[in-house]
Formats: C-alpha cells, sequence, structure tokens
C-alpha cells in the first residue's frame, strides 16, 4: 500500500469550508452543533494538585479546625452529607 501524502492544515481547511459550503441548508446546525462539541473537548482541563500541594492544604485546613469540638464537627459532616444527597435527588429528578 502506497502511503498517502498529508495534506496541509491550510487545504485540508479549505476542503471542509468547500464542502461544508455545499451541504444543504437544514444540515448547517449539525455542522454548528459538531463544532461547539470540538470547540468543548479542546477546552483544557483544570490541572489537578499535586501529591505535596494537596497535604500542604489538608494539614492547612486541619490546623484551622483543631479548635472546633469533635461533636461540632461530625455535626457538621452530617449535615453536609445531606445536603449533598439533597441536592444528587434534585438532579436526577432534572
Amino acid at each position: 500500500m502506497v502511503a498517502m501524502p498529508r495534506p496541509s492544515s491550510e487545504n485540508m481547511l479549505r476542503e471542509v469550508i468547500i464542502d461544508v459550503a455545499r451541504l444543504p441548508e437544514e444540515d448547517l446546525p449539525l455542522v454548528a452543533e459538531f463544532v461547539e462539541k470540538l470547540k468543548q473537548r479542546s477546552v483544557p482541563a483544570t490541572p489537578r494538585p499535586n501529591a505535596v500541594t494537596l497535604r500542604a492544604e489538608v494539614r492547612r485546613k486541619a490546623a484551622a479546625l483543631a479548635g472546633v469540638p469533635r461533636e461540632q464537627l461530625a455535626a457538621q459532616f452530617l449535615q453536609l452529607v445531606d445536603d449533598l444527597q439533597a441536592e444528587a435527588m434534585c438532579g436526577e429528578r432534572s
């Protein structure tokens, strides 16, 4: 099998523009939707913190909570769990 030369980006773009221009008008919303999905895919993800940064943040938060009574922390945690469950249930109904 003979390898075909890869068209330049400029030539490929020109061909795509010509192909899109030849499409029936009712297909243009599909093209626009596809382009939007491609743009969303190319958005860079938020970088995840590394382990050192994460540990430092956890230690900082733990130090800030050192004076809070255990019972109060447990109550806040349970309230957070309840809030998250309620939010998840509302989201399932949408």
